[in-house]
């Protein structure tokens, strides 16, 4: 699947849709923190997600694609964070 194809579709997700495909991103996360890139398929986050191998290639199509999102949902996390303290830093 083409990054278009996949950007199309996530932009047509139902909230039901929008919320598995975080629950795959989410899981995923942390697979890869625990056993790293190498280590995580698209089969263990299915299984570890309790979703269908159809969902899993629906939203991502191959493994880096899914790779691509565990980091764009890592770095939101951590800009999260950060993002606060940055904005006081220089009232200082």
């Amino acid at each position: 699947m083409t990054a278009n194809r996949l950007a199309a579709n996530q932009r047509r997700l139902t909230p039901k849709g929008r919320a598995t495909r975080d629950r795959i991103v989410a899981v995923a996360a942390q697979l890869t923190f625990e056993h790293g890139v190498g280590s995580t398929s698209l089969a263990g986050a299915q299984e570890a997600a309790g979703v269908g191998a159809s969902q899993v290639y629906r939203y991502f199509g191959d493994k880096q694609s899914l790779v691509k999102a565990v980091i764009a949902y890592d770095t939101d996390a951590v800009l999260g964070t950060v993002r606060p303290r940055l904005g006081s830093a220089g009232q200082h």
